[in-house]
């Protein structure tokens, strides 16, 4: 090498194989170094192995670990963590194995009474005020098409309270907003064909 560069400086001329050899080093440095950088930018993350039901209780045979961008880890548990998902509850379904949202997951809520339910709705923009957060007080209207092919619309009155709400994100296309409401109206928004939010209180 020493005598390559020796060579060089005194003005010999380079030809294309010498300038070929040169842009391959360079493009597998640079390569390298992506590789390198991707890697590090991943971080591991507590998930499921396969789809769950709005519902159903983790066991630590539904998790396992999975890789995300760095960028969006802090949507999910960290990996160190997973084993304190058991006992857990899915407040969606999951339609696949991959890595679940925080959101997503509650502990058994004690202080529900037998009138009281909670509920996860997957709304889309313009369904749910973009303020909407833990807390807060909302009216829920529901559009609901009968067997006879009548359209209905309800609300919810008194009004629901918010009790967890996971934004859209690369791995989930639609907010999920888990909802406090009573059983009797949990069934009503299961069957609905949309849902709707309108925030009518301060924040608890």
């Amino acid at each position: 090498m020493s005598l390559r560069v020796l060579a060089l400086s005194k003005g010999v001329r380079r030809g294309p194989e010498t300038l070929l050899g040169l842009t391959l080093v360079l493009g597998g440095g640079i390569a390298a170094l992506a590789l390198r950088d991707d890697a590090s930018a991943l971080v591991k993350v507590a998930g499921t192995t396969r789809p769950l039901e709005s519902g159903h209780v983790l066991t630590v045979e539904d998790l396992d670990i999975f890789e995300v961008p760095e960028s969006t880890a802090s949507q999910f548990v960290d990996a160190s963590e997973s084993s304190n998902l058991s006992g857990l509850v899915v407040l969606s379904d999951v339609a696949q194995p991959g890595p679940l949202p925080m959101a997503l997951l509650t502990r058994p809520d004690a202080s529900l009474t037998s009138s009281q339910a909670l509920v996860a709705v997957a709304l889309e923009d313009g369904q749910y005020p973009p303020a909407v957060t833990v807390g807060h007080s909302v009216i829920v209207t529901v559009r609901i098409q009968r067997p006879d092919g009548r359209v209905e619309t309800l609300s919810l009155k008194p009004s629901a309270s918010v009790s967890a709400v996971a934004l859209p994100s690369e791995f989930q296309p639609k907010a999920v907003v888990t909802l406090r409401v009573p059983s009797q109206f949990a069934a009503e928004m299961a069957t609905a064909d949309s849902v709707h939010l309108a925030i009518v209180g301060q924040k608890q």
